[in-house]
């Protein structure tokens, strides 16, 4: 017989333990997320305070710092004409208050009536306003802080005088020192430095001319001046500025030259070519470039009476505007103390760079001189006691140039000639064309030479006038022959 065994449902005790345990977890459960809540309501909380108290102590800087700044434009406002010009470029102090240091910026620069910077108005306009910018910086945890607040203030009426100053490629030149000086018994004087728009702006001055003077370290004016003159006329009222405006300096270049010219390299070739170390008495040089040149040629002295090279004066870097921009061949410079003896266009250029030191070789003519004496029908190449090429011009300004000439020891049957340096200087009688000077002025060379024909009759000369216009690609031949009869020398030398 079978046995049964029957299953009872739990009893109501084992159901609580059950359900008892569930609730546990359940609680356990709702505690910890609780918890998460309280805390992540904490974090909130404590951000939110935080930056509470940042932005409070931000706020309460800013408004110290509007309040130093609106004390700044105060003072500003109290300022001469002559302190508000000072002021272009930027003054700086520092204010405690609230136990915070703040450093302030004070500015000044003057508008036209138009509102630009007066500098860069075109024409003659006025200035009409200043504006003034005061900048306040403090330090903070999350890195500096800065206000700013700025006014337009009317001028005093008043003469004022602006002066813009431009390098040669149109950029502002900052930094030039820029004097006023008027020319009446009670004069003033006033100077300032231009800023970074290369202007300067002087107000409050007399009714007068003002002889203008501008000046920057390494810079020069287009004759190659380191200080740059001209002159403006102020009245009671408006702007006047210098009769050249803007002024134009440029960075200061020059050329060391030495000469060359063509010849025989030999005492019998009959082939010319180049020679190089030659002489001249004198170096000269003209620069132009785009609409501006020099407003005349100027000329080097040798220490001695020749002199194998030379260097130039400081020079201006004419430049051409372009497309591209370029300083190419913006100088001629010749051999020779005369604007008339500037070779024919295409020789003797060479560039000149803002603040470059160069070099170049000028070419001279070349004169085969060969000197005979005539002994009554009989014909013989001597070597004479002296030599001497005479320039003089025949058109433009009157100039002269005298080179003294050595002579070479050996030269009297040489197909080089008699001159130890067989360059000279240049010279043409036309104005126009590829053998007229590149000045398209005139002038005529000459040669003498002086020799002691002995037997007691002392030194005779003579003087020949070298054919024009003479040769920059071969040597130009010249004889002179010297006879008992001709004009006697006591010295020797020809004058």
């Amino acid at each position: 017989m079978r046995a049964h065994r029957h299953l009872l449902p739990p009893s109501s005790a084992s159901r609580r333990s059950v359900c008892a345990g569930a609730q546990a977890g359940f609680t356990l459960i709702e505690v910890m997320a609780s918890a998460l809540i309280v805390v992540l309501i904490s974090v909130a909380v404590a951000q939110g305070l935080i930056s509470g108290a940042h932005l409070s102590g931000y706020q309460q800087h800013k408004t110290q710092a509007d309040e130093v700044a609106q004390r700044d434009q105060e003072r500003l406002r109290g300022m001469s004409s002559k302190q508000m010009d000072d002021l272009s470029t930027p003054q700086t102090y520092s204010v405690a208050l609230g136990g915070t240091t703040y450093t302030v910026t004070s500015t000044a620069n003057l508008l036209s009536s138009g509102g630009t910077t007066a500098c860069t108005t075109a024409g003659g306009g006025a200035v009409a306003y200043y504006r003034t910018v005061s900048t306040v910086n403090w330090s903070a945890v999350n890195g500096g802080q800065s206000v700013t607040e700025d006014s337009v203030i009317t001028p005093p009426i008043s003469g004022s005088l602006l002066v813009p100053v431009n390098t040669e490629t149109g950029a502002t030149l900052p930094g030039a020192t820029v004097t006023a000086t008027g020319t009446s018994p009670s004069h003033d004087q006033e100077s300032g430095t231009t800023d970074s728009n290369g202007c300067v702006i002087m107000t409050g001055l007399k009714p007068d001319t003002y002889n203008i003077t501008v000046t920057s370290p390494g810079y020069v004016a287009y004759n190659g001046n380191s200080t740059l003159s001209d002159t403006a006329t102020v009245t009671a009222s408006g702007t006047a500025r210098p009769t050249n405006s803007p002024e134009v300096m440029g960075q200061a270049g020059s050329v060391a030259t030495t000469f060359s010219t063509i010849a025989y390299p030999t005492d019998t070739s009959t082939t010319p070519t180049t020679i190089a170390g030659q002489y001249a008495t004198n170096l000269s040089d003209f620069g132009s470039g785009g609409t501006v040149s020099m407003s005349a040629y100027e000329t080097s002295s040798a220490s001695a009476t020749w002199a194998t090279g030379f260097t130039t004066p400081t020079l201006f870097p004419f430049y051409f505007s372009g497309p591209p921009g370029n300083y190419t061949n913006n100088y001629g410079v010749w051999a020779g103390g005369c604007l008339q003896e500037r070779p024919p266009t295409g020789y003797d250029t060479t560039t000149v760079n803002p603040g470059v030191n160069s070099s170049m070789t000028a070419q001279e003519p070349g004169l085969i001189l060969t000197v005979s004496y005539n002994s009554g029908g009989s014909t013989t190449r001597v070597l004479p006691a002296d030599a001497k090429v005479y320039f003089a011009s025949t058109s433009g300004t009157t100039c002269t140039d005298t080179w003294t000439e050595p002579i070479r020891p050996t030269g009297a049957t040489s197909t080089n000639g008699v001159l130890a340096y067989p360059g000279i200087p240049y010279a043409s009688n036309l104005t126009t064309g590829a053998t007229a000077s590149a000045s398209a002025q005139t002038g005529t060379l000459s040669a003498c030479v002086d020799y002691n024909v002995g037997g007691g009759t002392g030194y005779r000369r003579n003087t020949v006038a070298i054919p024009m216009p003479v040769s920059m690609t071969a040597p130009n031949p010249l004889s002179i022959t010297i006879t008992k009869t001709g004009s006697p020398s006591a010295s020797g030398t020809c004058p």
